[in-house]
């Protein structure tokens, strides 16, 4: 077997132009045009509005290669091709090889006839797809998300097995055996667990292709031994929706995964592992791959294998509706066969989805709607890729659509049954308390929005920008009427921010509130509800959107909230006027044994009442600790009474929060005059806060440098000391300890006005 690498260096050109520039392979057309200096950043401002011109015209890709002898000499020759984007002519010396129309797909073609000794050229037109999408929807109109570009829509083989420990297992079969298949018994196998359950062992798995001891191919795996499925059972809520791995049901914690970037050269394993990474530490077991972006690359699925993330896998359809033409029908086969095969060794997938809320559309959403559409939806979704996860992935789930209630359109969006899309917190305006009146089994999609940090907005805006109202911040803002709704909810629970820094502040602040009011609430109803997935993970530009980790890949308030909303072990409250219920939410599968604490203190901090109580609950149970009520409590003022309380397990805090008694722009904050020691370590710097009253959402910040904080936007009772380490492997720029004290920046919502 012999290979040749076309990967490297090409040259490229718009095709009504006469130079070449040298670029890279793998890239992009805008990406290429951005290094060769023919275009401008398309994130800087308001360039992104030159993109859809620039997408216009048709682009060249051509390379010389001069192929091995030993390759010449082979019997046959292919040409391997994946992620064209998206219509692309294929030529090698001058002779029409294949038309591709798709990039999610992986192409092969024999060329050996078309190659010669010496220098041959490989030519690649990429044709715009704008005018192709304008054409397609004058001949067949179909709907869209406004969001979008209108019409968008026999040899020997050797098995070997190496196992985390233990020998190494082997078989082969031979051509003369055809029919029979491979198997192997291990006995007590490493088990695969996803985050926060147990290891994540991975088994390598080599496959040789002999002839006359001759290697002619071969392929290696990792992959893991566990079972997981999606549990559905009749109970007396309805029916449960639940992962269920290796008989443990799990309650789901994590984010919906969009594309990291809009230039996909940007991309890299290094990138997405931070990104993982940031999911474990925030306690994160699951990543939902959105249908409306690409299929990740493989060490997007390697990454979750050994970070025991829980993948659930769209397939690459949302928000349209698809005329399944004949031609379209086989393109849809074969994409999915591609994607099916190369995934599904993977121990992190979970879960197969057909779409992104297109039954829930066909329910509530206005469109034009044809009986042909409707036919073509379930047969696309629930016939096709349904029979071929089953042929090619049978051990896997398949689900047809999200949300979903299971198919034909019955309620797609029930509370009782499936999985639920949330969003009348933020799109319907009402108050995040509204997520405690739903019991949903499953939520795989809810969101609230929030700007960017100051140093992220300052890579695409000049001074006179910094007005969320202004051009460019309205530009770099995808959802029309956001802005306005982030200063309605200001409205309602905060007051108007003195100046753009403390917008944005306060804008990340609702957002992490908002998404923990939900996920708590449906944590405390763990075995009726069973997983929360929020919108949405990362960006793929810097703006203003419902992410956790903005474009360069720093936190917002949300990821650090929930670190501590999706920890194992939770302590939660909730309350009323002038009653608070604690509830112990404990997702291990193991006993928790422990103690709460709690202080009911004024805004100075002053303690006018506490407690201590036992706390015990069984593995993978929530349940109701202790109510309090403070109706006649000598001292309590709604305005400036407020209650905080802390989980503790040998000695340590697991789990901590605080609840007010009145909207937060009603309490009566006093200056928490917040002071601070910075002392240096080996590997760490260690900032020590204390303050005079009580601080809310206290946020640090490096004026200028990166780092990542061990914590961040915390609560601080008077004179209680916090302690939040800074790793130096985390600063962006090397700072000594009088620098880094000049750069440290700290507020809290006091200051925001």
């Amino acid at each position: 077997m012999y290979q040749f690498d076309l990967n490297g260096a090409w040259k490229m050109k718009r095709t009504l132009d006469s130079d070449w520039s040298d670029v890279t392979v793998p890239g992009s057309v805008f990406h290429d045009l951005l290094n060769a200096g023919k275009i401008e950043d398309p994130f800087y401002r308001a360039n992104e509005e030159k993109a859809l011109e620039i997408a216009e015209h048709d682009y060249e890709y051509q390379r010389e290669f001069t192929p091995d002898p030993q390759i010449l000499q082979c019997e046959r020759v292919f040409l391997s091709c994946e992620g064209l984007d998206t219509l692309a002519g294929i030529d090698i010396n001058g002779f029409p090889l294949a038309k591709t129309d798709n990039m999610h797909r992986s192409y092969e073609w024999e060329i050996k006839s078309l190659l010669h000794p010496g220098t041959n050229i490989i030519h690649i037109t990429f044709l715009s797809p704008l005018p192709y999408i304008r054409q397609k929807q004058d001949e067949h109109p179909t709907w869209g998300a406004g969001d979008a570009v209108t019409g968008f829509q026999h040899l020997t083989v050797t098995v070997k097995i190496d196992p985390p420990q233990g020998p190494v297992l082997t078989q082969s079969i031979t051509g003369l055996e055809p029919q029979k298949n491979l198997r192997f018994d291990i006995d007590q196998p490493d088990l695969w667990w996803p985050n926060g359950y147990g290891e994540h062992p991975l088994y390598r798995v080599e496959v040789l292709l002999t002839q006359d001891n001759t290697l002619l191919d071969r392929n290696e795996f990792r992959i893991g031994l566990r079972r997981l499925t999606i549990k559905q059972e009749k109970d007396e809520w309805g029916e449960s929706f639940q992962f269920e791995v290796n008989g443990l049901s799990i309650f789901t914690m994590g984010a919906d995964y969009i594309p990291e970037d809009n230039l996909l050269p940007r991309c890299n394993p290094e990138r997405t592992e931070r990104l993982i990474r940031d999911c474990v530490d925030a306690h994160f077991n699951c990543l939902r791959v959105w249908g409306g972006g690409l299929y990740p690359p493989d060490y997007f699925y390697d990454l979750c294998d050994r970070y025991g993330l829980i993948v659930w896998q769209d397939f690459m359809y949302a928000c349209a509706s698809y005329v399944l033409t004949e031609e379209f029908a086989a393109n849809v086969r074969q994409e999915a066969i591609d994607n099916i095969r190369r995934i599904r060794h993977h121990p992190c997938l979970g879960l197969w989805c057909g779409n992104n809320e297109m039954e829930e559309g066909w329910a509530s959403w206005n469109f034009t709607k044809t009986p042909r559409l409707q036919t073509d939806y379930i047969k696309q979704f629930e016939i096709l890729l349904p029979d071929l996860v089953n042929q090619y992935d049978p051990n896997t789930f398949y689900w047809p659509s999200s949300p979903s209630s299971g198919g034909g359109f019955e309620n797609p969006n029930s509370e009782k049954i499936g999985d639920v899309h949330y969003w009348d917190v933020w799109h319907g305006l009402k108050p995040f308390t509204d997520y405690r009146n739903h019991y949903f089994r499953f939520v795989s999609e809810f969101g609230f929005q929030a700007f960017p940090g100051p140093k992220t907005v300052a890579v695409f805006t000049i001074p006179e920008d910094r007005n969320i109202f202004s051009y460019v911040m309205e530009r770099h803002q995808k959802n029309a009427s956001a802005n306005g709704k982030i200063l309605y909810y200001l409205s309602q629970n905060l007051k108007y921010p003195k100046d753009f820094e403390a917008l944005l502040y306060a804008s990340q602040v609702l957002q992490a509130e908002a998404i923990q009011c939900g996920v708590e609430h449906w944590r405390r109803n763990r075995g009726r509800c069973m997983g929360a997935i929020y919108w949405q993970l990362n960006d793929c530009w810097p703006v203003a959107s419902w992410a956790s980790i903005d474009y360069f890949g720093r936190w917002k308030a949300l990821h650090y909230f929930a670190k501590r909303f999706f920890a194992p072990v939770l302590l939660s409250a909730c309350e009323t006027d002038t009653q608070v219920g604690l509830y112990l939410s404990n997702d291990r599968a193991t006993p928790f044994i422990g103690e709460i604490l709690w202080r009911l203190r004024k805004s100075d901090s002053r303690i006018i009442r506490e407690g201590r109580i036992p706390a015990q609950a069984a593995p993978l149970t929530a349940a109701l600790c202790q109510e309090l009520q403070f109706n006649g409590e000598p001292g309590f003022e709604r305005r400036d009474t407020y209650l905080e309380y802390s989980l503790i397990e040998a000695g340590q805090t697991l789990s901590l929060g605080s609840v007010l008694f009145a909207p937060e722009k009603h309490f009566e904050f006093l200056d928490p005059r917040i002071e601070y020691t910075l002392n240096e370590l080996e590997d760490r710097y260690i900032v020590s806060l204390t303050s005079r009253a009580f601080a809310r959402c206290v946020a640090l910040d490096l004026a200028k440098a990166d780092c990542q904080f061990s914590d961040n936007y915390f609560d601080l009772s008077g004179s209680e000391v916090k302690e939040v380490a800074i790793l130096k492997e985390s600063l962006s720029a090397a700072l000594s300890l009088a620098e880094l004290k000049g750069e440290l920046c700290i507020r809290s919502l006091y200051d925001i006005v």
